[in-house]
């Protein structure tokens, strides 16, 4: 017997058939960037790196995050990369935990277990005088991120990387 109120459901033939749409930002990850990141925050770490993907407040969007862990390996480059693809076609904001963690779920202060860098998150005020501020008393950093938006101000906001021994 059929009948005529059920809908049949098929999600692969329903949702995944469409050809796929060209991307509006053209963003695609940069490899050798994340790898170089990677380095600089985890290169002799063990563990899981937390890593969060939503979208960031005053966008007019909500939403829960989407947490993953990587290892911290040989393999951390192209999971992230392929997690920043994901997140670049979302909308979403990609917030990786400068410290490894034991176990998945784990990404709270009193879970990392080792970190090897020290970062200032510049977001305010004058960018570029608290970054000579900062080459001058820690020296030159290994790494600086454009994080992403700018100050009232209008400079861009950066995460700065120091990486220690």
């Amino acid at each position: 017997m059929i009948d005529d109120n059920v809908i049949h459901f098929n999600p692969w033939r329903d949702f995944n058939d469409a050809a796929p749409q060209p991307d509006a930002f053209d963003v695609e990850p940069d490899r050798s960037e994340l790898a170089l990141f990677l380095d600089v925050v985890f290169g002799y770490c063990d563990g899981l790196i937390p890593v969060r993907g939503f979208v960031d407040k005053g966008q007019g969007f909500d939403g829960k995050p989407h947490n993953i862990w990587i290892e911290a390996d040989h393999t951390a480059p192209d999971r992230l990369a392929s997690f920043a693809a994901w997140a670049a076609r979302e909308g979403a904001a990609v917030y990786v935990i400068p410290g490894t963690v034991a176990e998945s779920g784990q990404a709270k202060t009193a879970d990392v277990r080792q970190m090897q860098t020290i970062v200032v998150d510049l977001d305010a005020g004058d960018i570029a005088a608290k970054l000579d501020h900062l080459v001058e008393h820690l020296g030159e950093p290994c790494l600086i991120v454009e994080s992403g938006g700018r100050t009232l101000e209008g400079a861009t906001k950066l995460h700065v990387w120091w990486k220690l021994t």
